[in-house]
């Protein structure tokens, strides 16, 4: 018997918890704890998914892992990167013991995330216990698994509110054996049109960062592949490689540019314009950063202007509006997996 498989105990405390009329919070390591308002943490008991880890199955030639809930990304990662494979999302850790379960709840992709997919885009499977403490196996191991609904991708960015994670199956992807940065200088209006049009090149990007009055630009693949985009590149703008930018420290949020005390998350439809206040910007323009109380207020309004959403991304709070009906829905979904309100309970997505 593994004894890092934890569901039985895990479907204990949950049948437990449900007799007694009790609510249950999830926590794996904490280290997306940041991303939870305060008041949206209380429950009766915290449980914890950290013991129940482990990797069940992997098969390098399938490009398929399933892992238990509580695994570390550093174990998944180094195991992959023996076989020259990785996560295709990138996932920020923000923690040396982040584990796959909290990423997949808080549906964190990196840098690679508008050139790969999202966290969802790769689940094939999910098991998990739902409200009624019942285990449920959804999806499969298999890209073709199609029967019945895509109850899998609804736990990305569920924050434990649809049940609890016991394991999930993820697709993968080879790494890349050359990785090329380059830079050159725009303003953030310039910086859009760029990305905006060497985005219709089929070009092998995997990340782009503007900032200040620079743009990022990092490039993937085989050096044939890297030297024939930059040669597009150049036609557009004077690209030239550097190495004075980390992208490990960009997913990781610990750049020089990303410490202020306050950070303000923007996530917005494909080919908005340039703010009229100062940001950074990542995922060719959808993703932005503001670095600053000072335009708070005037960044709520613009965000709403153009169909995004703004979060304090040191407190997981929301500040614009949410749309009546895609709540309705989220309600809904939430009513049929989480009917006795077992599972954070006072979370909100």
């Amino acid at each position: 018997m593994n004894t890092d498989d934890k569901t039985n105990d895990l479907i204990e405390r949950s049948e437990l918890a449900l007799s007694n009329k009790e609510t249950l919070y999830i926590q794996g390591s904490g280290s997306k704890s940041f991303l939870i308002p305060d008041n949206e943490t209380n429950a009766d008991h915290v449980l914890s998914t950290v013991e129940h880890k482990g990797i069940i199955e992997y098969d390098p030639s399938e490009l398929v892992i399933t892992v238990r809930s509580g695994t570390s990304l550093k174990e998944i990662e180094d195991t992959l990167k023996q076989h020259n494979q990785r996560l295709p999302f990138e996932p920020p850790h923000f923690g040396k013991n982040a584990t796959i379960g909290g990423t997949i709840a808080c549906g964190l992709s990196g840098p690679a995330r508008p050139y790969f997919g999202a966290v969802r885009d790769h689940i094939l499977g999910i098991h998990l216990i739902n409200g009624r403490a019942k285990a449920l196996q959804f999806g499969g191991k298999v890209m073709k698994n199609v029967a019945g609904y895509d109850c899998s991708r609804l736990q990305s960015g569920a924050k434990g509110t649809l049940g609890l994670i016991l394991a999930a199956s993820i697709k993968l992807l080879p790494d890349f054996p050359i990785e090329v940065t380059v830079k050159t200088d725009c303003s953030a209006k310039e910086a859009l049109v760029f990305m905006t049009k060497l985005a219709r090149l089929a070009l092998p990007i995997t990340a782009t960062l503007h900032s200040d009055t620079t743009l990022y630009i990092r490039l993937s693949g085989y050096q044939q592949s890297i030297d024939a985009g930059l040669s597009l590149m150049n036609l557009e703008a004077p690209f030239q490689e550097t190495d004075d930018i980390n992208w490990l420290e960009v997913r990781e949020h610990q750049l020089p540019i990303y410490t202020n005390s306050q950070l303000y998350r923007l996530s917005l439809p494909a080919n908005v314009e340039a703010c009229p206040f100062e940001v950074i910007m990542e995922w060719s323009g959808c993703l932005r950063w503001l670095c600053s109380e000072a335009h708070l207020k005037e960044a709520i309004t613009w965000c709403e202007k153009h169909g995004g959403n703004l979060v304090c991304y040191q407190t997981g709070k929301t500040l614009t509006h949410i749309d009546p009906v895609l709540k309705n829905l989220s309600n809904n979904v939430k009513q049929a997996f989480n009917s006795q309100k077992l599972w954070n309970p006072n979370i909100s997505i």
